[in-house]
């Protein structure tokens, strides 16, 4: 198997992370997953192909997972050049087939069936299986909305899990379990208190609880690279009552908070996960199985 990172971000605009996507070529075929904004062009960056893959597979309908479907569609069915005549299947949640024929309606005459090609929605619901190119492919209930699901890819010389979008769940241990690998989000900072995403901790013990002996990191907001470091030294700039003294602002503060980068690394590590550890990044390649990164 190798996994391609297209995207390693988030919904929140960042410089440095793309919305999410991944392109996994694995047993006989290929697979582009959780298509977000740009992952089809990223994805002939990287040196796939993306418009002749065997299926697409999508964790849930926000926006930042599936808004590439369209253009994929545009794309696969004006620029791919001659091809056999062929449906690809959509592997997605329950109920994503309404949404995908409401998200296409207002551009059906451009990328409805036709020229022999179309793309079909298999819905999947927690605990079914598919074998799509010699890949199965198994499915679990994640703690998101959207009806999110996690994705196991086993091909028969590796198996890895991705999480989607998920708060805690036991489900994702679960499934992970024997897996040679686990990408899973990390989207904020231990001490956010929100649902539906994962922070360090939460995260490493879930890779502890599946005891998955690799882990990659994605879907990572603006907030785990970097947090604010509030200016608390004072040097004399205050009077007795803590105001600021005559002249300006207190000395030793700055008008500007320090920004500090997180080492999410670091991070997972001191919540006690103990296997090999990559902080994904976009444009990286994985190779399952054989313990390589590049």
């Amino acid at each position: 198997m190798r996994l391609h990172l297209l995207g390693t971000g988030s919904c929140a605009p960042s410089p440095t992370r793309a919305p999410a996507g991944y392109f996994l070529e694995a047993g006989g075929g290929t697979f582009l997953v959780d298509p977000g904004p740009g992952a089809v062009h990223r994805a002939t960056v990287a040196g796939c192909a993306p418009l002749s893959v065997d299926a697409v597979v999508v964790t849930h309908h926000h926006l930042d997972h599936v808004s590439d479907l369209l253009p994929w569609l545009f794309s696969a069915r004006h620029c791919a050049g001659e091809r056999e005549a062929r449906s690809i299947p959509i592997i997605a949640p329950v109920g994503f087939a309404a949404v995908f024929a409401a998200m296409r309606a207002p551009f059906e005459q451009w990328i409805g069936a036709g020229e022999g090609f179309d793309a079909v929605v298999t819905e999947m619901a927690p605990g079914d299986m598919i074998a799509v190119a010699g890949v199965t492919i198994t499915t679990a209930k994640m703690n998101h909305g959207a009806n999110a699901l996690a994705y196991r890819f086993d091909d028969g010389g590796g198996a890895f899990v991705y999480s989607g979008d998920t708060g805690f769940c036991d489900e994702l241990a679960s499934l992970a379990k024997g897996a040679d690998l686990l990408l899973a989000e990390c989207s904020h900072p231990d001490g956010w208190e929100g649902e539906g995403h994962l922070t360090p901790a939460t995260l490493a013990r879930i890779a502890i609880d599946a005891d998955v002996p690799r882990l990659v990191v994605t879907h990572m907001t603006p907030a785990m690279e970097r947090r604010l470091v509030l200016p608390t030294e004072n040097r004399g700039g205050e009077d007795a009552g803590g105001r600021a003294r005559e002249g300006g602002e207190k000395a030793g503060a700055s008008l500007t908070p320090a920004m500090e980068r997180l080492d999410v690394a670091a991070l997972l590590r001191s919540h006690g996960y103990k296997g090999e550890l990559t902080v994904g990044e976009d444009g990286m390649t994985v190779m399952i199985a054989s313990a390589t990164v590049r």
